[in-house]
């Protein structure tokens, strides 16, 4: 083998014989190969110098087993131009014998891409806009489109995904998806191959807020991936070096369990699509940008124990149960205080988390677009959940208990698990928008121009027994079973907080807020402060429950489109909300309290009392 060498030439080969699939191949330290044919084949490949991808040459590379990359050994795919597709593809997989687990050493059986050590792995396909938003709604049966923005990059032939957007009380609301490709573009304008199956109305959240489907291009000229029948996985498992992704379309990657004794089926525990494992440090400076990562079997795009990787404008479609953006769940144990798996500085801005769908109807509990696990200074933004197929508190985002650590349980003395959200879209998935359950003094302040619509379930579905969440500057849009469920009660100040959150109901059901049971008793009440209810048809704030613990709430300077609140018979006892709107403040209790009098459309007993606020 000489440097510089081409796969084509059977001179390359100290065989004389180019590789076929049955050969094991290496690339030795200080010599590099060039794929430069479609034809290109091994079992298994072993790189410690360099695989290049013809810049000026569309190439394909077929394996049978794993590809390894160690040492200082670099893969290369970055093409001259967007019509030059560079393809590698693992073929005659047979899931069933993936072992997985933390068995990170490279396995004949768990076929794959591995990058260890100093290796890098160069993926830099065309630039191209990942996605973007159509500029107002579309009726089934067109054939033409109108973007939001300039379609930079795209070209004739590219397959376009547009998202759900009907009301949730239509029955395919989650997964109205519409699969086109493009005939001709001409500006904005582009003509499609079939008209749409579905509608995707644009959807007016509030005053001067128009929400619309997004368009997701798929199309990738840099390409690795499995076949239907056969599912691989990529893995920079404790590589020491930074990676950069760009414009990469990852498909039929993250293997499955075959179906149990009940048919459920599982992801493959660490063999995921895209998988930075413990590099810690060593990851910062890594880019994903412009990844696709779609027809999955297991978690999307995994950062674990892994810091300061950016994932931008990243599309992550047809995931499987657990999330689509993540890490392994419940990664911080503060038992036996192994924090080693929690990734601290995470980027994920301008992502799609996109039909994550799950096994057998019963399942698909906590099944996500985004889950938010334990680090620090992890920021998700300007990003979109949609689709999401999950069961029960399934959701667009997730916070789970166990990921949100109090300073004093920390390694270090800081807060784990709070996340920067701001900007977030969750919308037309199953059941809720954002699911949080955690127990934490920690205080998360989220939300600023987040929209969640057209959810199945509740907009916000906020527990578990007690926390200081600060929800800011939201909109809450038509969710089929309410706005906000309130599991949660205010942990000891700071308050669990609502401020400037407009809920829009659009005469789904009768409460814009909801309490379900409590465990736990309030420390202080839940405020919420200068924000808009409307759109319900009973009260704005419904209290309906005595099982548990009592709701205590402050409702301070609040828009209503109606009746304001309604506190049932049988509320717990202790319940009592006070509610001040400019000089006046009440205090509103069940029916059967002492008070000053009863007001029949709140059913509560009502006392004056002081500004509070």
């Amino acid at each position: 083998m000489t440097s510089g060498a081409r796969w084509s030439d059977p001179a390359t080969w100290a065989s004389g014989r180019i590789p076929n699939r049955t050969t094991d191949v290496l690339i030795p330290v200080g010599k590099a190969v060039e794929v430069d044919t479609t034809q290109a084949e091994a079992r298994v490949l072993v790189v410690e110098g360099t695989l290049l991808f013809g810049r000026g040459t569309s190439a394909t590379l077929t394996l049978a087993g794993n590809l390894i990359v160690r040492g200082t050994g670099r893969v290369e795919m970055r093409p001259n131009g967007p019509e030059i597709v560079h393809t590698l593809r693992f073929v005659g997989i047979d899931e069933r014998r993936y072992v997985g687990g933390h068995t990170m050493e490279p396995l004949d059986s768990d076929v794959g891409l591995w990058v260890q050590g100093g290796a890098v792995l160069d993926a830099q396909g065309s630039a191209k806009l990942a996605w973007t938003r159509l500029a107002g709604g579309v009726q089934s049966g067109q054939t033409r489109i109108t973007l939001a923005q300039d379609p930079v990059g795209w070209r004739a032939g590219d397959e376009l995904i547009l998202t759900p957007t009907l009301p949730p009380t239509t029955t395919e609301f989650h997964d109205a998806y519409d699969y086109v490709t493009i005939q001709s573009i001409s500006g904005r304008d582009i003509i499609l191959d079939r008209p749409l199956q579905f509608a995707h109305p644009a959807v007016q959240v509030r005053q001067g807020v128009v929400m619309a489907a997004e368009v997701l291009n798929v199309t990738r000229n840099v390409r690795i991936e499995g076949t239907p029948t056969g599912r691989a996985h990529i893995i920079l498992n404790m590589a020491t070096r930074p990676q950069v992704l760009k414009y990469l379309a990852i498909r039929y990657m993250g293997p499955q369990r075959p179906p149990d004794a009940d048919g459920n089926v599982s992801g493959v525990l660490g063999r995921y699509p895209l998988h930075f494992h413990r590099m810690g440090d060593a990851s910062r400076g890594s880019l994903v940008e412009g990844v696709v990562v779609r027809d999955v079997g297991n978690l999307g795009v995994n950062t674990h124990g892994s810091h300061g990787v950016t994932v931008r404008r990243t599309i992550v479609h047809d995931g499987y149960e657990m999330a689509g953006f993540g890490w392994d769940p419940l990664m911080v144990d503060t038992r036996t205080k192994d924090f080693s798996n929690g990734s601290h500085d995470i980027l994920w801005e301008e992502c799609v988390a996109s039909r994550i769908t799950f096994n057998l109807d019963y399942r698909g509990f906590r099944t996500t677009g985004f889950f938010l696990a334990g680090g620090k200074r992890n920021r998700l933004v300007n990003s979109v959940a949609v689709g999401v197929q999950g069961n029960k508190d399934a959701s667009g985002v997730h916070w789970g208990e166990g990921e949100s650590v109090d300073p004093g349980k920390s390694p270090d003395g800081e807060a784990w698990g709070i996340w920067d959200v701001r900007g977030v879209v969750s919308h037309n998935n199953r059941r809720h928008g954002w699911f949080t359950w955690q127990n934490t003094g920690n205080v998360h302040r989220v939300g600023f121009g987040s929209v969640l619509y057209h959810n199945g379930g509740f907009g916000l579905s906020h527990g578990a027994y007690g926390n200081p969440y600060d929800y800011r500057d939201m909109t809450i849009y038509g969710n089929r079973e309410g706005g906000v469920l309130l599991h949660a009660v205010s942990t000891p100040p700071p308050q669990l907080r609502f401020e400037n959150v407009y809920i829009d109901q659009a005469g789904l059901t009768d409460f814009a807020v909801q309490n379900a049971r409590h465990a736990g008793g309030p420390g202080a009440p839940t405020l919420f402060l200068r924000g808009t209810l409307r759109g319900y048809r009973r009260a704005a704030i419904g209290v309906l429950t005595q099982t548990g613990n009592p709701d205590v709430l402050d409702v301070v300077d609040t828009s209503f489109g109606g009746v304001e609140f309604w506190i049932a018979n049988d509320a717990h006892v202790d319940t009592q909300i006070r509610w001040q709107n400019g000089g006046t403040a009440l205090l509103l209790r069940r029916a059967d309290a002492a008070g000053d009098y009863f007001e029949p459309r709140w059913n509560a007993r009502v006392t004056r009392i002081g500004l509070f606020w």
